[in-house]
């Protein structure tokens, strides 16, 4: 007799099991979308990397770590956008823009998002914006 009932509750088990999961996998799609950014055409200006080191502690002592920060110039026509992009691992590197070019952006705050030639997407912060004057 004990049979059937295990077999019953098991496969209660799994059912809950998979509607849990469903139910996460929905809330997670609901929740997890992004709002659609603001994108602006702009021009690259200029950019320039600051070379900085970082003294970062270990077991043995404290090592000296890579600590650079890209800034990119943008103009989208009315303001010009100084972002800077920090460089910390060795992995890192200067985004594929060129000078000159048209660039996508997205400000949001004191956030920058700037596609870079294949278009994806990279996360800077705004130091600074600079209002053109009126012609």
């Amino acid at each position: 007799m004990k049979g059937p009932t295990i077999m019953k509750s098991k496969q209660r088990l799994r059912a809950l099991f998979y509607a849990v999961l469903m139910c996460l996998t929905l809330s997670q799609a609901l929740y997890s979308k992004e709002k659609p950014r603001d994108w602006k055409d702009g021009v690259l200006l200029d950019s320039s990397t600051d070379r900085g080191k970082r003294v970062v502690p270990t077991q043995y002592g404290s090592i000296s770590a890579r600590d650079d920060v890209t800034y990119y110039n943008i103009d989208d026509g009315k303001m010009i956008y100084v972002v800077a992009r920090s460089l910390k691992s060795h992995r890192d590197r200067s985004l594929d823009v060129t000078i000159n070019e048209h660039v996508q952006f997205a400000i949001e705050g004191g956030t920058c998002y700037l596609r870079d030639a294949e278009g994806k997407e990279h996360k800077l912060s705004v130091e600074k914006k600079i209002a053109k004057p009126a012609e």
